[in-house]
């Protein structure tokens, strides 16, 4: 008979079918720890999928479904417009010349009654008391207005003249400034008849240079 022998050196190329025995004692190489997973994968995936799928599908989902606290803000199918109208609206004939309820409505109208009513709502409330100071504060301008100030001479009036008994008038008095140093004193009548010309006042109005007016006579 034939006996085999041990060899440590694997043949070249492996044989067809697997040895109905170990090649040895010992194992080629110790096992791996397989409680951990390898760093790498041990093989590379496929770059193209499977031209047909599984026979069956698996009877568990691979995860589950989530749920939304939330809906989504638009439905998954569009709404569409009906080709007519769920309903023919009403027409009403031509308007009632009475109010078809008694009762007020919650709401006022749009449009105001045609006439007021004859009687007020409510009486007026009247205080005991009236109030001590007025509603608005008046305000101080930082600019006010100045009051006008008026001097004029007394065109009616006249005053005796000192070398004649003859009377005068301002007009008389304000065309000759020599006669103004003697009669526009505050002692002589002048003075106070012919205030604006004795310079007794001044005020605020003025002639206007360019003005002119249309002499009669």
């Amino acid at each position: 008979t034939f006996s085999p022998t041990l060899s440590f050196v694997p043949t070249s190329a492996p044989t067809p079918l697997p040895s109905s025995s170990p090649s040895g004692i010992h194992p080629t190489s110790f096992p791996t720890d397989t409680s951990r997973p390898t760093p790498q994968p041990s093989s590379s995936p496929t770059r193209t999928p499977l031209p047909t799928g599984t026979a069956r599908p698996s009877s568990m989902p691979s995860a589950s479904p989530s749920t939304s606290l939330r809906p989504s803000a638009f439905p998954t199918d569009s709404p569409r417009p009906t080709p007519s109208p769920s309903a023919t609206p009403t027409i009403t004939g031509s308007p009632t010349g009475t109010p078809t309820t008694k009762e007020p409505t919650a709401r006022p109208s749009m449009q105001p009654t045609a006439l007021p009513t004859s009687q007020p709502s409510s009486a007026p409330t009247e205080s005991s008391v009236p109030s001590t100071s007025p509603t608005m504060i008046p305000t101080i301008s930082a600019n006010p207005t100045v009051a006008p100030r008026f001097c004029d001479d007394q065109r009616d009036e006249t005053f005796p003249r000192d070398d004649s008994k003859k009377e005068e008038r301002c007009v008389w008095l304000g065309s000759r400034p020599q006669e103004q140093l003697k009669y526009c004193i505050p002692s002589h009548p002048a003075y106070h008849i012919c205030a604006e010309t004795c310079k007794k006042c001044t005020d605020t109005c003025k002639d206007s240079k360019d003005g002119e007016f249309r002499h009669e006579g």
